[in-house]
């Protein structure tokens, strides 16, 4: 849920009491210069709505897709950036924190351990995106297995190095230019249902959300499921499982 109000937040919850809810307060820009007092104080900006939200939403984000692999001084800083947000959400305010959150791929596995494995070590959750290429048109092409599954091979670059993390947590997962036009609805269902299968194996992934609704924006109209029946047929499985 990105910025939501306390009525519609304890509605979600109230009408998917077993969902594990995350949260998420837009920024723009998303700045790194002096990065422990600005996670320290994004932290605080995130408590201001998360406090109140205790018992409805689980754990809640910081930046969102902010560096990749071509920005070592950005990563660096964003590690120093995570450890403050996730020390003073955790330890002042008794809120879980999801680290990462970067794009799909937008860093190596190894940049993980080498950047971020203190951010990583101190908070909750451990958050990624997860788009194939956009010539990639299901997430059942057995040619992009290595793309829809990356976190893979980012948990095992932690584990190799000793580095702890939290439960996973595909915080964004779709086809990269959004499924309408791509896909039937049907098929996009089953696309969701199918990767949460596979997920289902990974006992480190904790689950999936769908990108997503949108209420009236257009921005993103090409990924928007209201209106389809994806929302039946995860409804169904989730049911289920």
């Amino acid at each position: 849920l990105m910025d939501p109000t306390v009525d519609f937040a304890q509605q979600v919850r109230q009408r998917f009491p077993k969902a594990f809810i995350v949260g998420r307060i837009f920024s723009f820009p998303q700045p790194l210069d002096n990065p422990a007092q600005r996670g320290s104080d994004f932290a605080d900006l995130v408590a201001a709505t998360a406090v109140p939200l205790k018992g409805s939403v689980d754990a809640w984000t910081s930046y969102n897709e902010v560096v990749s692999s071509q920005d070592i001084q950005g990563m660096i800083n964003y590690n120093t950036f995570q450890v403050a947000f996730a020390n003073r959400l955790q330890g002042n305010y008794g809120i879980d924190a999801v680290a990462a959150n970067d794009g799909p791929r937008a860093l190596p596995p190894d940049d993980y351990v080498r950047y971020y494995g203190e951010a990583i070590k101190a908070s909750r959750y451990f958050g990624l995106h997860i788009y194939p290429n956009a010539d990639i048109k299901s997430l059942r092409d057995p040619t992009a297995t290595d793309q829809v599954f990356y976190y893979r091979q980012i948990h095992a670059a932690l584990e190799a190095a000793g580095i702890s993390a939290g439960p996973f947590i595909v915080t964004e997962l779709g086809l990269y230019n959004g499924w309408r036009g791509v896909e039937s609805d049907t098929d996009m269902g089953n696309d969701f249902t199918w990767t949460a299968d596979q997920m289902n194996a990974d006992p480190y992934v904790l689950g999936a959300t769908v990108f997503g609704t949108f209420g009236t924006t257009n921005q993103w109209a090409k990924f928007e499921v209201n209106g389809s029946s994806i929302i039946s047929i995860l409804g169904d499985y989730n049911t289920v499982h």
